[in-house]
């Protein structure tokens, strides 16, 4: 089996996980998910695959990371902490959004598909003479739409933005 490094919440500089097999098939069981049938090899595959997903995220993320070499993008610290002690963001959600996309990748979705179409994400609409052609912010809806219980626990942790929009006659 592949080794799992997991992540303390101290900024480990080789951490690979945010969770251990175990911790994953304790929530499993807790939450009545099917997955006894995944060998544990597969499930460390699973959080890893996880972990990357989630850490791609990095650039839409609050705060900063703890220390600037560790290598995952948790812990975050929140930007503002006025005392000098980093105030840390809570990972227990993001533990939970982690544990869902492995449910995910169990039921066979790919978190980070190669190909995407435009039409997945260009929306055009014309009203009389004017046509708006806008693009859906492709993360939420294309990736987290088939996922909501994974955007539902990482949202704390997004900066969220809207649509771009291209108006023309």
């Amino acid at each position: 089996m592949a080794t799992l490094i997991v992540e303390n919440s101290t900024g480990l500089v080789d951490a690979n996980v945010y969770a251990s097999v175990d911790e994953f098939r304790q929530f499993a069981k807790l939450n009545g998910m099917e997955t006894e049938d995944v060998e544990d090899e597969q499930v460390a595959i699973y959080l890893v695959r996880a972990t990357n997903f989630i850490d791609s995220l990095e650039n839409r993320m609050v705060g900063k990371r703890l220390n600037p070499e560790q290598a995952l993008a948790f812990p975050r610290q929140q930007s503002n902490s006025c005392t000098g002690n980093p105030h840390l963001y809570d990972m227990r959600n993001l533990k939970k959004a982690l544990f869902y996309a492995v449910e995910a990748q169990s039921l066979g979705f790919s978190l980070l598909p190669v190909n995407v179409s435009k039409d997945d994400i260009i929306k055009k609409e014309k009203i009389d003479v004017l046509e708006v052609q806008y693009s859906e912010d492709m993360l939420t809806e294309v990736l987290f739409g088939k996922f909501p219980m994974v955007e539902r626990y990482l949202s704390q942790y997004l900066i969220t933005n809207g649509f771009t929009l291209s108006v023309g006659r």
